[in-house]
């Protein structure tokens, strides 16, 4: 059977991402993510003993130490939002993670599940991410920054539709 590992760099290579050995963890591959608003960290962890393929995407969040309460209660409601993987918040080290995982035999030779584990968890974090930032510096509440998500998202075709109203 192929490798995990292999079917994962000639699905990277084939998409022209940039996939880099740890150099002191071989169960760990880094794929630095680039997007129109944020650059994540990716980390592709290859469990071979249970066999399991873990993705993990971070990104730093700033924030003080008194909304960190508010902080943790926005990470449990995204976490019910979510379908795939689940966000962690990292407060001593101040960041935010997306985590996927799936066992091996889930992954074909073709490797095509990697654009479904590593497009959602970009995805998911490109989408929560202002929802933290409200909390953060906004001073909302989670279930406030969570119902902002929706007029940040779509205030552009939200405006186009007031203009079609009648006056």
């Amino acid at each position: 059977m192929t490798k995990v590992k292999d079917i994962l760099k000639k699905y990277c290579k084939k998409k022209g991402l940039r996939l880099e050995q740890d150099k002191e963890d071989s169960s760990m591959m880094h794929l630095p993510i680039s997007t129109t608003n944020f650059t994540y960290q990716g980390r592709a962890i290859f469990n071979e003993e249970d066999g399991w393929f873990g993705f993990y995407s971070t990104i730093s969040l700033s924030f003080r130490k008194n909304q960190q309460e508010k902080l943790l209660e926005l990470t449990n409601r995204v976490n019910w939002e979510v379908n795939l993987g689940n966000i962690l918040l990292n407060v001593e080290e101040k960041f935010l993670v997306y985590c996927t995982s799936i066992p091996y035999q889930c992954i074909s030779k073709d490797g095509e599940i990697f654009k479904t584990i590593i497009d959602g968890n970009v995805y998911a974090i490109d989408h929560f991410y202002p929802a933290y930032l409200l909390v953060s510096f906004g001073d909302k509440s989670a279930e406030e920054a969570l119902n902002g998500l929706l007029e940040f998202h779509y205030e552009d075709e939200i405006e186009e539709s007031k203009k079609q109203l009648p006056n």
